[in-house]
Formats: C-alpha cells, sequence, structure tokens
C-alpha cells in the first residue's frame, strides 16, 4: 500500500503540474487587436477567476485616447469607463472581472479613430485549475505514502515435516 501511495502521488503530481503548465504556457504571450474607428474589440474573460489585462498602442493620431469599458459606449458619451489612456503612443491596464464584457476603443478629438493595440490578458484558466488540483492530490497521496510505515517481513514458516535448526 504504501509503494503504491508512493508511486500513484508521485504520478499525479508530475500530471498536474504538466497540465498546470501546458494550461499557463497555452495563456501567456501577447496578442494583437486592429481595433477599427467606430468597431470595439471585446474581451470576455473566461475560466476560474479574472485577470490583469495590459495592452499598448503606437503611431495613433494625435489626442487619441484608448477607453476599456464594461458597457458598449462611444466617444462622445464613455460610460462604464474602468481605464483610459491618452497619447499617440500609449499604454492602458486593469483587472478584469470573471463575467464581464469588457470593450476597447479609441477616439481622436471626440471621433472613433483605428488603432492597433497589442495586449496581454491572463486570468486562471480551466486547465491550470485542474492541474493545480491533481498535483495538490499528489502531493498528498506522495506524503500519506511517505509517512505510512512499511509492513513488517512476513514470518517466514517451516515446511511441514521439517525439523527446526539446532
Amino acid at each position: 500500500m504504501r509503494r503504491g501511495l508512493v508511486i500513484g502521488g508521485a504520478v499525479l503530481l508530475v500530471i498536474g503540474v504538466l497540465v498546470a503548465g501546458g494550461g499557463y504556457a497555452v495563456k501567456a504571450g501577447s496578442s494583437t487587436a486592429v481595433i477599427t474607428a467606430g468597431s470595439s474589440f471585446v474581451i470576455s474573460p473566461v475560466g476560474l477567476t479574472g485577470g490583469p489585462f495590459s495592452g499598448s498602442w503606437s503611431n495613433a493620431p494625435a489626442g487619441t485616447t484608448v477607453y476599456l469599458t464594461n458597457s458598449k459606449g462611444n466617444c462622445f458619451s464613455p460610460t462604464g469607463i474602468v481605464a483610459q489612456s491618452s497619447g499617440s503612443n500609449g499604454t492602458i491596464s486593469a483587472t478584469l472581472s470573471l463575467g464581464t464584457t469588457y470593450y476597447v476603443f479609441a477616439c481622436a478629438s471626440g471621433s472613433p479613430t483605428s488603432v492597433t493595440i497589442t495586449y496581454t490578458y491572463s486570468g486562471l484558466s480551466y486547465f491550470v485549475g485542474i492541474g493545480i488540483g491533481v498535483a495538490v492530490l499528489g502531493a498528498i497521496l506522495l506524503g500519506l505514502g511517505a509517512r505510512s510505515k512499511p509492513k513488517p517481513p512476513a514470518a517466514v514458516t517451516p515446511p511441514a515435516g521439517a525439523s527446526p535448526p539446532k
């Protein structure tokens, strides 16, 4: 039983770490979104948690403001502003909540404008959560196996009809 717990725990621990690492690697890195004048880039966080969002742009028209809102707004009266930043080059960041839809759009002097934004978003995905759960289960089994006492050796019984040693 002890060896089974140790081996099973080690296998689950390795599988959990690989699944969590793979889930994280899939979400790591940056993406690019081209936001045309009058449209929005939509972000709907999915997974187990929300997380940090950050974006940057360059070479936008003078007087550009990039908005991150939780309601579909427009340049004349943006509502539900979560974050905003202005400039031909700039950055914007916020922590996004699970279950909320966000819109990113750009305005220059009150009129819609186009901008290309490079962004990163990382929340706790299902794969990472499952991997962490499996790794924790593996660690518990490994710990239980390591703490349990090995079985005492079985007593040797002499074959029938044999005389005991002198």
